[in-house]
């Protein structure tokens, strides 16, 4: 008797997992929500993160620039080592 309701755990299990596998593949109902492609990704599966700054003055230094790109390349070198 214990064998046979091993036996139903088993299966009950398999099928819960098949059709867990199925939902997450194609999802449920006609607009396949809870499918693996109805996630959206955030920034850092995407791609990261993209700055740009512009120059606001009509004419800087080139010692203004080279100034900001160094203040600019240690603030984001403390956050991340890939800067």
């Amino acid at each position: 008797m214990n064998r046979k309701k091993g036996i139903w755990q088993l299966v009950l299990l398999v099928v819960l997992i098949a059709f867990f596998a199925f939902t997450a593949i194609n999802g449920l109902g006609s607009d396949k929500s809870g499918s693996i492609y109805d996630i959206k990704q955030g920034l850092d599966l995407a791609g990261g993160v993209s700055i740009t700054y512009t120059v606001v003055d009509d004419n800087p230094s080139s010692e203004a620039i080279n100034d900001t790109k160094l203040k600019l390349q240690k603030r984001v070198e403390s956050y991340s080592s890939e800067a």
